[in-house]
């Protein structure tokens, strides 16, 4: 089976006019095919779809050649304030997916998403989880046995909680059978460190491949599907758990 490029960004935190000045070196950088995930509020502003449409119009035309996980943004609706991450496909806005569980300060600021989203397409079917809503299990799992195959999750984690976040990844990966990125911004307070899981078998059993980023400013991973096709399913019927959680499916 033919391998998929995932390219995560670690992008600096920063404004969104210095974000937009970016532009075209940013354009000229990009990939032209596969995924491509920024990491969680990567914007220092609020937004609103009709306010900042020139940031929307730009992320569309990243994404003219790829699938765009957005990391997540601020965005203001109905009075509310969502910590929303947006999927764009080739120039055209998939959907979107809210942060479910706010994490110490958001409370109370942030509205929770109530629906995990899954995001299937020809190439692949995924979830993107922001940030803590992949501390606990109940995401992953239900978007496992839900068909999701990868996870995109946008994160801010502080430098001195890296072990543990990285813990937190590959136990979801190794629990779920499946594969996921986790993208941290190289901002100082964060510093970087993205992790990338993949799940493999090996001696009927399941094995992980992790690479670490450190501070570079992109990297590129490649994923294949083939890799545990029966290990995933199998994982699936095996396990006695009960989670309920509403959960919808995008097709595009």
């Amino acid at each position: 089976m033919s391998e998929i490029n995932i390219s995560a960004y670690q992008l600096q935190i920063t404004k969104k006019e210095d974000f937009l000045k970016q532009s075209d070196e940013l354009l000229d950088d990009f990939p032209r095919k596969g995924f491509v995930i920024f990491p969680e509020r990567f914007l220092l502003d609020t937004i609103g779809e009709d306010e900042d449409r020139d940031i929307f119009q730009f992320l569309k035309d990243l994404s003219q050649r790829v699938t765009l996980i957005a990391g997540s943004l601020l965005v203001r609706e109905n009075d509310r304030i969502y910590n929303r991450s947006y999927v764009f496909h080739l120039g055209k806005t998939v959907g979107y997916q809210d942060k479910i569980v706010p994490f110490s300060r958001e409370r109370g600021r942030i509205t929770p998403g109530r629906t995990i989203k899954i995001f299937s397409s020809e190439k692949l079917c995924f979830a993107v989880p922001v940030c803590y809503d992949l501390d606990f299990p109940f995401f992953s799992k239900l978007s496992a046995v839900h068909g999701a195959r990868f996870i995109f999750n946008p994160s801010l984690i502080r430098r001195d909680f890296h072990e543990e976040w990285h813990q937190y990844m590959i136990t979801r990966a190794l629990e779920n059978r499946i594969s996921l990125v986790s993208v941290n911004s190289t901002t100082d307070i964060f510093n970087g460190d993205s992790i990338y899981v993949e799940t493999y078998e090996e001696d009927e059993g399941v094995r992980i491949r992790k690479t670490i980023m450190g501070r570079n400013k992109k990297k590129t991973f490649k994923f294949s599907l083939g890799n545990i096709s029966d290990k995933f399913m199998q994982r699936i019927a095996e396990d006695p758990g009960v989670y309920s959680f509403p959960v919808k499916k995008i097709f595009y």
